[in-house]
């Protein structure tokens, strides 16, 4: 009969700074894909310069995108933990960005849970959290994916101009009724081709159709007409 082994405090201690360092990389790895998906240039665990003599600060995520002659720079903080995060957190990561030479323009706390008094003091000192209600694994990270996504798109066009916002809006729309309109379009008997059909469709519909049916016949004959 085999004995209990009593594993050095040592031993446990490192594979927990290992687990929390797996647990903090996957949560990384999923908002950086959520931002370049976003069009921004994603950075992880970027180590960056900080005022005066201190030394360089290392960042979860950092994100960049070109606006105009400018650069809209986000900063995030993963902190992938099981435990909620309070107001030593928002205190942190006050002094990091604080410290950074090259300022965020937006800063965002990504968390499991935060204690309200510690989200008001977040929301108080310019960060944008995000509660994920657990902690991001291998076996949620498509729903933590899912999950961040729409948070950050509404966030980013929260803070669009109203007619940016219309505009992405209609080509949301017209995206749609693009695939819809591809799943329709058949090729039958290899006389219709589907992609002159479909940027008919798109550049001719709307001026001279009365109706969806309409413009399919018309398109047809197009192409027809192309082979």
């Amino acid at each position: 009969m085999c004995s209990d082994i009593n594993v050095p405090f040592s031993l446990n201690d490192s594979l927990r700074r290992i687990e929390k360092i797996r647990a903090r990389e996957l949560l990384e790895e999923i908002v950086a894909s959520v931002l370049q998906e976003l069009g921004f240039d994603v950075k992880v665990d970027r180590k960056m310069d900080a005022k005066g003599a201190q030394a360089k600060i290392e960042v979860d995520v950092w994100a960049e995108k070109r606006v105009g002659d400018s650069r809209f720079k986000i900063y995030v903080s993963c902190k992938n933990w099981n435990k909620d995060d309070d107001s030593r957190v928002v205190y942190e990561e006050f002094g990091r960005t604080s410290s950074l030479l090259d300022v965020p323009h937006l800063r965002i706390l990504i968390v499991k849970s935060m204690n309200s008094q510690a989200k008001k003091m977040a929301d108080a000192n310019g960060f944008f959290v995000i509660e994920l209600g657990e902690k991001a694994t291998e076996f949620n990270r498509n729903e933590i994916r899912d999950l961040l996504y729409k948070r950050l798109s509404e966030l980013f066009r929260g803070i669009a101009p109203p007619q940016l916002v219309s505009i992405a809006e209609k080509v949301r729309v017209i995206s749609t009724e693009l695939a819809g309109i591809s799943s329709e379009l058949k090729i039958v008997g290899g006389k219709v081709n589907v992609d002159s059909k479909h940027v008919w469709l798109y550049k001719n519909s709307h001026s001279c159709c009365k109706n969806y049916t309409d413009a399919v016949k018309t398109a047809d004959d197009y192409c027809k007409r192309q082979i």
